[in-house]
């Protein structure tokens, strides 16, 4: 690769650094990801030589991401729940008396 393809090539990377992070942490997984960055860019004789500070640290990461997407869709399901619920109590019958 010539010096104008390297430089088009990082220019890429980091215009797409921002959006790959926003990504990650709209999912929660950044946590996760920083983790796999860590561990093999960063610090790979560290995380060969402690597996199971490694093993716990990714449990960690995992169960972050699970508990807060668990978190999230019952939320969602307890608001539906509420509207559905306010809803009904506000509607009123499209036939029949519907005066008290």
């Amino acid at each position: 690769m010539n010096m104008w393809q390297q430089l088009l090539t990082v220019f890429c990377i980091l215009a797409a650094l921002p959006l790959a992070v926003k990504v990650l942490w709209k999912l929660w997984l950044l946590p996760l990801a920083l983790y796999f960055l860590s561990t093999r860019l960063f610090f790979p004789k560290w995380a060969a030589a402690h597996e199971t500070a490694c093993i716990a640290l990714f449990a960690g990461c995992v169960l972050f991401a699970a508990v807060l997407w668990a978190v999230k869709i019952i939320r969602r399901r307890r608001e539906e729940r509420e509207i559905e619920a306010d809803l009904l109590a506000r509607a009123t019958p499209l036939y029949g008396d519907w005066r008290p």
